[in-house]
């Protein structure tokens, strides 16, 4: 998974949720923008993403289904409780 995030306002987004439907795509603060471009025939790609920012670079990172399981797991144990009261 990818996620595109802006560094001026914390907006993030998944690469792979952007296709023709979610085609316009921006941060809150306007410091980046994000277009799907579709394919044509006889291409096996759906389409291209572009990205283009106003002031500052956005970060771009793959997270592995691996580390994201890690980090959801993690979160679970710091809100698990024992149940030996509060």
């Amino acid at each position: 998974m990818t996620t595109i995030e802006c560094v001026e306002c914390g907006t993030k987004m998944i690469a792979s949720d952007i296709n023709h439907d979610h085609n316009n795509l921006g941060c809150e603060c306007g410091n980046i923008q994000v277009k799907f471009i579709d394919s044509v025939a006889p291409s096996k790609l759906r389409g291209l993403i572009t990205i283009n920012y106003k002031t500052s670079y956005p970060n771009i990172v793959e997270i592995s289904q691996f580390e994201e399981f890690r980090k959801k797991k993690e979160e679970s144990k710091k809100t698990k409780k024992l149940g030996f009261g509060e």
